[in-house]
């Protein structure tokens, strides 16, 4: 099956992935993620659509196969490195940019990830609190990169970064030695990111992690050939510095 098909018996007709991926680049780019935006202000909810045993699911599946999907994540942060935007702000926020501030502010997130796929997730958990202390995070380094860099975390930036956490896991997950992985299983795992990103003020119409595995499979693909593979061969001035900083403070935690 080529890289970019899904089952089209699982994909709404009238979805066009190109459409989703043009509109995410584009108008997702011009659209706040922070405490300017309605939807950060009016997404720390449950969507209607959250499905405990769903998410409950792709819990169990990252555990199954917590060694490619710790890699699909590392490999993720790197690409997203590659992102003039994405990068330009953890140079601002110096949290990252040696090897030891890169352990403990890389370690954190993995602290908080874990929180998400062990614990119940819903208001008053502490996957819940650490879903809010995030959402502070991002909507301080928002502010913070406005006023020195005359730029808000966007939509789009958001949603590559969800990309990061979720879609090599997915759409390269043999190569990730993930195998064998069931439709329900697969669903479970975009429903947990779809909800994820959801609560962390993604409006829907931007969030990668859609209903469908076939048509969330298409997106991230679309979004391997059109942003990170060209990045990547054309990486921002600070990649080299910022993804040696990451690989060497994440020494003791690289699966590879």
């Amino acid at each position: 099956m080529s890289w970019l098909a899904g089952d089209p018996r699982s994909m709404n007709q009238d979805f066009s992935a190109e459409q989703f991926v043009e509109n995410l680049l584009n108008e997702g780019s011009k659209i706040p993620c922070d405490e300017t935006s309605d939807a950060f202000n009016n997404n720390l909810k449950l969507p209607p659509y959250y499905d405990e045993q769903l998410f409950k699911k792709g819990q169990e599946f990252f555990y199954r196969n917590i060694f490619g999907l710790f890699l699909s994540k590392f490999l993720g942060l790197i690409a997203l490195l590659t992102l003039p935007s994405s990068v330009n702000i953890l140079v601002m926020t110096n949290m990252s940019s040696t090897e030891m501030s890169a352990y403990k502010r890389y370690m954190a997130t993995i602290f908080h990830m874990c929180l998400w796929y062990d614990e119940k997730f819903r208001p008053g958990s502490r996957s819940w609190d650490s879903i809010g202390t995030v959402r502070g995070l991002h909507n301080s380094a928002s502010k913070r990169s406005c006023a020195c860099l005359k730029y808000r975390i966007t939509q789009k930036d958001m949603a590559l970064t969800q990309f990061g956490f979720m879609g090599f896991g997915l759409v390269r997950s043999r190569m990730m030695g993930v195998h064998c992985a069931s439709e329900e299983e697969l669903k479970g795992f975009i429903h947990l990111w779809r909800t994820v990103g959801h609560v962390l003020g993604i409006e829907e119409r931007f969030n990668i992690c859609r209903e469908s595995v076939a048509e969330t499979k298409e997106i991230c693909n679309l979004l391997i050939e059109k942003v990170f593979r060209p990045r990547l061969k054309s990486p921002s001035k600070h990649f080299k510095k910022m993804s040696s900083a990451l690989i060497n403070g994440l020494w003791t935690m690289n699966p590879i």
